[in-house]
């Protein structure tokens, strides 16, 4: 089947990204542990599906919908990429000496 969206929002919620079935998940009835479709979804009805670590909207948004193969998957909003970066930039900035005296005694 496919996922036919006309303007609606979907909601996941408790999305871990884990299968709950391990490798059998393919032979299981009844649950749906990934989010797959054939379709041709437009970028907007991708952005009207959201991913939540908990059960309400409320709960840690794990981001919008997008395509990896023919799975659908959270992709975090652009600012948290942003965000991750330059946290990253800062922890590397502010420990620049240990890991200088890492490197060099790595060389010798």
């Amino acid at each position: 089947a496919s996922i036919v969206m006309n303007g609606n929002t979907l909601d996941i919620f408790d999305w871990s990204g884990t299968n709950q079935w391990g490798t059998q998940s393919t032979t299981q009835t009844s649950y749906l542990t990934h989010l797959f479709d054939q379709s041709n979804l437009s970028a907007s009805d991708l952005a009207n599906i959201n991913f939540y670590a908990g059960n309400s909207t409320s709960s840690q948004f794990l981001g919008s919908g997008a395509f990896s193969g023919n799975e659908i998957v959270p992709v975090p909003e652009p600012g948290v990429i942003v965000a991750a970066m330059m946290l990253l930039g800062w922890l590397l900035f502010a420990n620049r000496g240990i890991l200088i005296a890492l490197i060099n005694r790595c060389r010798a």
